[in-house]
C-alpha cells in the first residue's frame, strides 16, 4: 500500500521541495521512500512541516522535470521491506553456511524466508523478488502503462510549441510532383493531380521514393507538418505508392444544375432534373451553377473506448498505412462511411488503424511509444486518447464565394460559414459520425473569448475553435476541436458552356447528336442557363477514364470552353482552379519572407487574385447636370449607384450612339479626386449637349474568384451592335474593347496582357446569328496588339490567357517596424515586369525593342507619423534620389515604395505608388510619394494629372510572431 498519498501536491524545477497544497498528513513518508508526481518517480530525502503547518516533502536531488502545479501524488515504501531484510542479514549469528539457503532463497524466489538471528531467534522477510514484484504492482496501481506519454508530459510539450509558433498553420509544406504531364505544383507542397477526378495532393508519402526526378519543394520534410494549437501533426496518409501524394485531398463532384438553394432558410434541394429546378427559381432559391468548394483540417481528441476503440497513424483517421509502427492494421469496418467523409456523401474513402483495446502490450508499446500518433494517457481518467484529424472539403452551399474571403479566421467573421445566415454555419463534425456540411448551432468560430473550456494561454490564431455549446460535447473530448482552412477552389459544371448565360460551364452543345460549341451555326441557340443544361446540352465532361496532359484532353470526350478545361479536374488557377492557397507558416514571417514575396510580385511570379468582371451596356436617359469638376464635362446624376458600379473604382466608357464618339472615364484620372455624392455621376464630353443619345458599357465584380492564369474574354464590336446580339446583350464575363471596327485593317489592344501567342476567337457579321471562326490574327506581344479587318457589323469574341492582379487598393496601413519596415522606391519600364503596374493603375507596359529597365532608389528623406503612417505633410516627406534612364517612347511609368504592414495579426506587403509621365520634354516627377487611401489624382511638376495611391498584395505572406 501507499504510504501517502495527496490530492494536490506543487514543485518547481530546479527545486528539491513538493509542497503538499491539499494538507495531508506526511507522517508517513520515511527516507528512502519514492515520490511518484506527474508521472516521475524520484527518491525522498525527508518529510517535515513547516511555517503554519504547511506539509513539505524534501527531495534527495532538485526536480529536473517541467513547473507541476496542484498535481496528485503518491509516496511509494519501496524500500521499507527491503531495509528489514537488510536488517535481518546483518543480525544473523550463525555462520554463513547456516543461513545460506535461505539467502539463495531470498535472492530468487518469490515469498518469504526465514533468517536465524544470534541469539537463536528468526525473522521472516519478503523475498527481494517478492519486493520488487510488489513494489511494480504498487507503482502499476497509481502509475498503469508507465511506457505511455502521460498527459501532464504532452501539455508540457503542447505549450513549449505555443511559445514556439505564432499560429496554427503549416510547420512543414512538405514536397511535391511536377511531370509537365499529369501533375502541376501549385505552391510548396501542393500539386494538381488530371488523371484523377476531384483531388488535389498534398505533400508525399513516406511510401514514395524521392530519387524520382519530379519531386519539387525546398521542404525539409516529404510530407507536411501541421500545429493544431501545439498540437504536431504529420499529413500523410500513408497509402499505395500508386498515389504518391501524402494525402489526397477529395472534392464533391461537379455540379449539373439539378440542386438548388435558398439561402434565407439555408434548404439545399436536389431535383429530378435541371429544367425541374430552373422552374423552382425564387428571389432566394437559385439553382447552383457557380460554386466554391473549402477545404482543410479539423483535428480533435478522441477518447480510445470500446465504442470507438481503434487508433490510427499520425492520429489520421483517413489513413490507409497498412501498417502503424510494425503492427498490421485493418480496415474500421464498426464506423460508418460518413465518418472516414472527406465531405457529405463521400462513400469512398476508408480508415485503417488498430483496435487499440484487443492490442496486445507489445503492440500498445510501439505505437505509442513514437509520438507522430499523438497519443497519451490521463492517470486521472485511467483512460487513452489520441489527437486525431480529419480531411474535409466542403461545396459551396450556394453561388459564388464564401463572404469575399470573411471565412478566414483572421478577419471578422467570427463563424466558419457560407454565407451571413445561421443556416449556412459550418457544423462541427469531430469524433461524430455525421458527415452534414452544414447546421444553424454547431459550428466552429473565431471568438475565443466564448469558450470557457480553453485555457487563456491557448493561442488560436489561425484555426477556428469548437463552439462550446451542448450538441458539440460528443464532438471532442473537453471540446478541443479545431479547423485550419487550408484553400479554396472554383468548380465548373457539368452545363454547356456560354460566355453569358453559363462562364462556368464546360459540356458542349448537342444538335441532332452531334456535339457543337456554343457559336457554331448548327446549335439550337440558347436563351437562357437553364437551356445549357436541359436535352440540348452535351452530356457532362466528367470521366474516370484518364486524362493525357495538362491541357485537359480526355479520352472519348470534349470540353466545350475554349480553354479546354473538364469540370472534374482541379486546375492550378483561374476558372476551375485553386482562387486561394491559405496555407501560412505557423513559425511567423520574417525580413527575408517580405523581400522574397516582393521580388515574386515585380518579377510577376505571384499568383495574384482578383473577382471575375461581367461587361455590361446600358442605355443613358435622364437628367443631366454640369460636372462642377472639369468645365469641359458633363454628367448623369446618380448613375453609378443606380447601375451598382463600385464608386471607388470606376471603370466605364460612355458612348456616343449618334457620333459613335467614346469618351474613357480612365483618362480622367481627377474624377478619383471626387468625394462628394457627384462621383457617383457618369461622365461624358459637354460636346455632346444636354441629353444626348448614349450608353454606358460599365464592369462590375461577378462573385466568382480567380487566381493565376486564367481565360480572359474580350469583345469587339459597336455598342448599338452589341445590343441587339442575343448572345451578348445581358452582359458577359470579360471586358469591352473600346476599338470600334471600321472595315479597315487596325490594331486593337488586348484588356490584359495576353500571355498568349495565338488564340481563338469567333465573330459574327449578322448580330449572332451565326458565328464562325476567324482568319488568324496578327499579334504583336511587344505591344500587346493584334491587326484585324473587321467590318462595321462585326462582333468579335477574343479568348486568350491572362494572369490575375497581384495588388487591390487599399487605405495608407502603419508601418510595421516604423522605418525600418520600409523598402525602396521602384521604377520598371519593362514588358516582362505587367502584374504590378497593371494592377496599380490599369498600366499594361509595352516595349518592341527589347529594352528592360528595373531599377531600385534608396530613400533620401524618410519621415513617419506618430501612428507610424507614412504622411506627406510639409515637414514630413518621403524622398528618393532622381530617377534617371527612362526612355520617352512610352511616357507612362509607375513607381512604387514596398513596405510591410500588420492586420489581424498578419503580415502583408504594401505599395504606395505615383503614375509618372512624360510630356514631350520632361517626365514631371518630384522625387517623392505622396500616399492616401486607395487612389487619387495628383498634378505633376508639368502640371498634369497623374495617380496616386495606396495598394496591399493581394494574399497575407502569414502570421507575425510577437516574441513576448
Amino acid at each position: 500500500m501507499a504510504a501517502f498519498t495527496a490530492s494536490q501536491a506543487s514543485v518547481t524545477n530546479g527545486s528539491k521541495v513538493v509542497t503538499i497544497n491539499s494538507g495531508e498528513s506526511i507522517a508517513n513518508v520515511r527516507q528512502g521512500d519514492f515520490l511518484f508526481l506527474a508521472g516521475f518517480l524520484v527518491e525522498i530525502n525527508r518529510g517535515y512541516v513547516g511555517a503554519a503547518s504547511q506539509q513539505y516533502i524534501e527531495l534527495v536531488k532538485n526536480w529536473a522535470n517541467s513547473n507541476q502545479s496542484s498535481q496528485p501524488a503518491v509516496v511509494i515504501p519501496t524500500t521499507g521491506d527491503f531495509r528489514a531484510a537488510v536488517d535481518a542479514i546483518n543480525n544473523a549469528n550463525k555462520n554463513v553456511n547456516d543461513n545460506f539457503v535461505a539467502m539463495q532463497n531470498w535472492q530468487t524466489n518469490m515469498g518469504s524466508v526465514t533468517f536465524t538471528n544470534q541469539d537463536g531467534t528468526t525473522t521472516t522477510v519478503k523475498t527481494l523478488k517478492q519486493i520488487e514484484s510488489e513494489a511494480q504492482t504498487q507503482l502499476d496501481t497509481y502509475h498503469p502503462h508507465p511506457w505511455a506519454m502521460r498527459k501532464v508530459e504532452f501539455e508540457a510539450n503542447r505549450a513549449q510549441n505555443n511559445e514556439k509558433f505564432a499560429a496554427s498553420g503549416f510547420v512543414h509544406f512538405g514536397k511535391h510532383r511536377e511531370n509537365g504531364n499529369t501533375m502541376e505544383g501549385v505552391g510548396s507542397g501542393l500539386f494538381i493531380r488530371n488523371n484523377i477526378p476531384n483531388i488535389l495532393g498534398l505533400g508525399l508519402s513516406e511510401n514514395f521514393a524521392l530519387t524520382s526526378a519530379d519531386v519539387k519543394g525546398d521542404s525539409p520534410t516529404r510530407a507536411a507538418y501541421i500545429n493544431f494549437n501545439g498540437v504536431l501533426v504529420r499529413v500523410d496518409a500513408k497509402r499505395s505508392t500508386a498515389e504518391n501524394s501524402g494525402i489526397t485531398i477529395k472534392f464533391p463532384p461537379p455540379e449539373d444544375g439539378t440542386r438548388t438553394v435558398d439561402l434565407a432558410t439555408g434548404l439545399s434541394v436536389i431535383h429530378a432534373t435541371a429544367a425541374i429546378a430552373f422552374a423552382s427559381e425564387t428571389d432566394t432559391n437559385k439553382v447552383v451553377t457557380e460554386r466554391f468548394d473549402l477545404w482543410g483540417f479539423e483535428a480533435f481528441l478522441r477518447e480510445i473506448s470500446d465504442e470507438d476503440p481503434f487508433v490510427y497513424s499520425c492520429g489520421m483517421i483517413q489513413s490507409g498505412a497498412t501498417q502503424i509502427n510494425g503492427v498490421y492494421t485493418k480496415a474500421n469496418i464498426s464506423k460508418p462511411a460518413s465518418f472516414f467523409a472527406w465531405y457529405e456523401g463521400d462513400s469512398d474513402s476508408q480508415g485503417w488503424g488498430v483496435n487499440w483495446q484487443t492490442a496486445s502490450e507489445g503492440q500498445r508499446i510501439a505505437i505509442a511509444s513514437d509520438p507522430e500518433n499523438n497519443i497519451y494517457f490521463n492517470d486521472v481518467t485511467g483512460k487513452f486518447y489520441q489527437w486525431s484529424i480529419r480531411g474535409r472539403s466542403i461545396a459551396g452551399l450556394g453561388n459564388g464565394n464564401w463572404s469575399k474571403g470573411g471565412f478566414q479566421s483572421n478577419f471578422s467573421a467570427s463563424q466558419l460559414q457560407f454565407g451571413g445566415a445561421a443556416q449556412t454555419r459550418i457544423r462541427a463534425q469531430g469524433a461524430s459520425d455525421s458527415d452534414v456540411a452544414y447546421s444553424v448551432g454547431e459550428p466552429y468560430t473565431n471568438a475565443k473569448g466564448s469558450y470557457e473550456k480553453y485555457q487563456p494561454n491557448i493561442t488560436d490564431r489561425g484555426c477556428y475553435l469548437l463552439r462550446k455549446l451542448e450538441a458539440n460535447d460528443n464532438k471532442a473530448v473537453n471540446g478541443e476541436g479545431f479547423f485550419l482552412v487550408c484553400g479554396m477552389v472554383s468548380r465548373l459544371n457539368r452545363g454547356g458552356y456560354h460566355p453569358s448565360f453559363n462562364p462556368l460551364g464546360s459540356a458542349w452543345l448537342k444538335n441532332d447528336g452531334s456535339r457543337v460549341l456554343w457559336d457554331s451555326s448548327q446549335v439550337i441557340k440558347p436563351s437562357n442557363k437553364a437551356e445549357l443544361f436541359n436535352s440540348h446540352s452535351a452530356v457532362a465532361s466528367t470521366t474516370t477514364a484518364g486524362y493525357s496532359n495538362l491541357t485537359g484532353l480526355v479520352e472519348h470526350l470534349l470540353s466545350g470552353r475554349p480553354d479546354g478545361r473538364y469540370c472534374d479536374v482541379i486546375y492550378s488557377g483561374g476558372a476551375g482552379g485553386i482562387c486561394q492557397d491559405m496555407r501560412y507558416l505557423a513559425s511567423g514571417v520574417s525580413t527575408t519572407d517580405f523581400a522574397d514575396a516582393d521580388l515574386k510580385v515585380k518579377s510577376s511570379n505571384s499568383r495574384g487574385f482578383e473577382y471575375l468582371k461581367v461587361t455590361k451596356i446600358a442605355p443613358l436617359s435622364g437628367p443631366t447636370t454640369a460636372s462642377g469638376v472639369e468645365p469641359q464635362l458633363r454628367a448623369y446624376s446618380g448613375t453609378v449607384f443606380n447601375l451598382g458600379i463600385d464608386r471607388d473604382n470606376a471603370v466605364y466608357y460612355t458612348y456616343n450612339l449618334d457620333t459613335q464618339e467614346i469618351f474613357d472615364v480612365r483618362e480622367y484620372p481627377q474624377l478619383h479626386n471626387i468625394q462628394s455624392t457627384t462621383k457617383g455621376h457618369v461622365y461624358y464630353p459637354a460636346t455632346w449637349g444636354v441629353n444626348p443619345n448614349a450608353v454606358i458599357i460599365y464592369q462590375l465584380d461577378t462573385d466568382i474568384p480567380i487566381a493565376g492564369e486564367f481565360n480572359q474574354t474580350d469583345v469587339i464590336g459597336r455598342p448599338e451592335n452589341i445590343l441587339q446580339c442575343e448572345d451578348l446583350k445581358g452582359g458577359w464575363v470579360g471586358n469591352w474593347l473600346p476599338d470600334l471596327p471600321t472595315g479597315e485593317a487596325k490594331e486593337f489592344r488586348y484588356s490584359r496582357k495576353n500571355l498568349l501567342a495565338q488564340h481563338s476567337w469567333v465573330g459574327t457579321d449578322d448580330l449572332g446569328l451565326s458565328w464562325t471562326p476567324q482568319e488568324s490574327l496578327a499579334i504583336t506581344s511587344a505591344s500587346n496588339r493584334y491587326t484585324h479587318n473587321a467590318p462595321e457589323t462585326r462582333i468579335g469574341v477574343i479568348n486568350y490567357k491572362a494572369k490575375a492582379k497581384c495588388t487591390r487598393h487599399s487605405d495608407n496601413m502603419p508601418v510595421l517596424g516604423s522605418s525600418s519596415g520600409l523598402g525602396t522606391a521602384w521604377v520598371s519600364q519593362s514588358s516582362h515586369a505587367h502584374s504590378l503596374p497593371y494592377s496599380l493603375i490599369g498600366l499594361i507596359p509595352i516595349w518592341a525593342g527589347g529594352f528592360n529597365y528595373n531599377k531600385a532608389y534608396p530613400l533620401n528623406v524618410v519621415t513617419i507619423d506618430h501612428d507610424r503612417r507614412i504622411q506627406p505633410h510639409t515637414n514630413r516627406r518621403i524622398v528618393h534620389g532622381a530617377i534617371e534612364g527612362l526612355s520617352p517612347t512610352f511616357p507612362r511609368v509607375v513607381k512604387v515604395l514596398d513596405y510591410q504592414t500588420e492586420e489581424n495579426g498578419m503580415a502583408w506587403l504594401v505599395y504606395t505608388y505615383v503614375e509618372i509621365k512624360y510630356d514631350g520634354t520632361s517626365w514631371g516627377d518630384d522625387n517623392e510619394f505622396y500616399p492616401t487611401n486607395k487612389q487619387s489624382s495628383i498634378l505633376d511638376t508639368n502640371g498634369n494629372d497623374v495617380l496616386a495611391g495606396t495598394a496591399i498584395v493581394v494574399e497575407p505572406l502569414g502570421w507575425i510572431k510577437n516574441d513576448k
